[in-house]
C-alpha cells in the first residue's frame, strides 16, 4: 500500500504492451464482481498507471513516480482505464507538483482574492447579487488563470482550505454590503459536497459576521449533483433549512435526467452561456433558452441567463421572461472596490 486508495505491483518478467494487458485483466477481474455490505451492492473501479524498468526509471522512486504520472492521466479519461507512462507526463507532472506547491504558498501568503460580477434583474436593471469568484495574485506569475489553478486545488486538499476561505470572504462582503439587500453567490466543488461540511462551514461564517443566511447562495453543477446525488440532496436540504438558498450552475450542458429537479430544494438555475453567445442568429438556442425558462417557471423556480455580452441577447432574454442576468453587458468581475461603485449606481447595462 502506497497511500490513501493507492496500491502498487512489481510485475516480474514483463515487458511488452501486449502482455501487460493481460495482467491488466487480472487485475480488473479481481473487482469485478460487487462487494455486498448490509445487503447493499458496492462496485469498485479501479484506475492503473504503469512505468517499465529500467525504461522509466532504475530507482523504486523513480518508477513510483512514473507510475504516478500515468496513473493521473488515466483518472483524466474515466474510471477503469490505464496508461503507460511516457516522458511528457513526466513534465507535466513536474509542472503540476510546482503549482501544487505555489499554491500552498499562495495559501499561507493569502495571494487569493474575490472579485464580484453582478446578477441583475432584468425587468429593472437592478443588481440582486453578484457571483464571488476567485481570482490568484501570484509575485511570480501576476494574475493567474481560474482554469489554470482551480483544477489543482480540486485534484489536492487544498480545495478545503481555499473553499472555505472563500465561504467567509463571501460572507463578510455580503455582511459589508447587506443594507443594498444583494446576495453572493459561492461556487461548491465535488471534493467540498462529498466532504459533507458545508452546513458547518456556512454556520460558522455566517454567525461570525452576524449574517443573514439568506444572503448567501451556493452554486453546484448538474455534473456535482448526478455524480454526488445522495450526498447532494443531503448537504442541500440541511444548508435550505439553515436559510442558504441554492443555484444550479450551466444548466443544460449536464446529465439529461431532469428527475433531480422535482427532489432538489433549489431557487434558481443558471442557464449556461453556451446557450446565449449565439443568440439571435442562432435560433436553436433560442429554443432552448426558452424551454428551460418554462420549465423552471413551471416549477416556481427562478433563472439566470449566465454570458450575457450585447443589448440584443439582453433584450431577447428579457422577452423571454428570464428573470436574471449576469454578463459582461453589465460588468466584467471586478474587485470589491468596484463592485461598490456598481452598487452606488444603483443599476447597471
Amino acid at each position: 500500500r502506497i497511500g490513501g486508495d493507492e496500491f502498487g505491483l512489481i510485475i516480474k518478467k514483463v515487458s511488452q504492451k501486449e502482455n501487460i494487458l493481460k495482467e491488466i485483466e487480472k487485475i480488473k477481474g479481481t473487482v469485478k464482481n460487487p462487494f455486498i455490505i448490509e445487503n447493499q451492492k458496492i462496485y469498485i473501479f479501479i484506475n492503473i498507471g504503469i512505468s517499465f524498468y529500467p525504461k522509466d526509471g532504475k530507482t523504486k522512486e523513480e518508477l513510483i513516480a512514473a507510475a504516478e504520472a500515468a496513473l493521473k492521466e488515466s483518472k483524466k479519461i474515466g474510471s477503469n482505464t490505464f496508461e503507460i507512462y511516457n516522458p511528457l507526463m513526466k513534465k507535466e507532472n513536474f509542472e503540476f507538483l510546482t503549482l501544487e506547491n505555489e499554491l500552498r504558498n499562495a495559501v499561507k501568503n493569502e495571494e487569493f482574492r474575490l472579485f464580484f460580477q453582478p446578477i441583475v434583474e432584468l425587468r429593472t436593471g437592478k443588481i440582486v447579487g453578484a457571483e464571488a469568484l476567485l481570482r490568484w495574485f501570484s509575485p511570480k506569475r501576476g494574475l493567474v488563470s481560474p482554469l489554470t489553478f482551480i483544477p489543482i486545488l480540486e485534484e489536492t486538499s487544498l480545495i478545503h482550505e481555499v473553499g472555505n476561505f472563500v465561504f467567509y470572504e463571501a460572507a463578510k462582503y455580503a455582511k459589508k454590503w447587506e443594507k443594498s439587500g444583494i446576495y453572493i453567490s459561492v461556487n461548491i466543488s465535488p471534493s467540498q459536497v462529498v466532504l459533507g461540511n458545508l452546513l458547518e462551514t456556512a454556520i460558522k461564517s455566517t454567525e461570525f459576521f452576524s449574517l443573514d443566511p439568506s444572503r448567501l447562495v451556493i452554486e453546484l453543477t448538474e455534473t456535482v449533483l448526478m455524480e454526488n446525488l445522495n450526498k447532494s440532496k443531503e448537504e442541500i436540504e440541511r444548508l435550505n433549512r439553515y436559510g442558504i438558498k441554492m443555484f444550479i450552475d450551466d444548466f443544460g450542458t449536464g446529465y439529461s435526467s431532469l428527475s433531480y429537479l422535482k427532489n432538489l430544494p433549489f431557487y434558481a438555475v443558471k442557464i449556461d452561456r453556451s446557450f446565449i453567445k449565439d443568440i439571435p442568429e442562432d435560433e436553436d438556442d433560442i429554443k432552448i433558452s426558452k424551454a428551460i425558462i418554462n420549465l423552471a417557471h413551471s416549477l416556481d423556480k427562478k433563472v439566470v441567463a449566465e454570458g450575457i455580452e450585447t443589448k440584443e441577447q439582453f433584450e431577447y432574454m428579457k422577452a423571454l421572461d428570464c428573470d436574471f442576468g449576469q454578463g459582461y453587458l453589465f460588468s466584467k468581475p471586478v474587485s470589491p472596490e468596484e463592485f461598490d461603485k456598481l452598487l452606488r449606481s444603483k443599476t447597471v447595462g
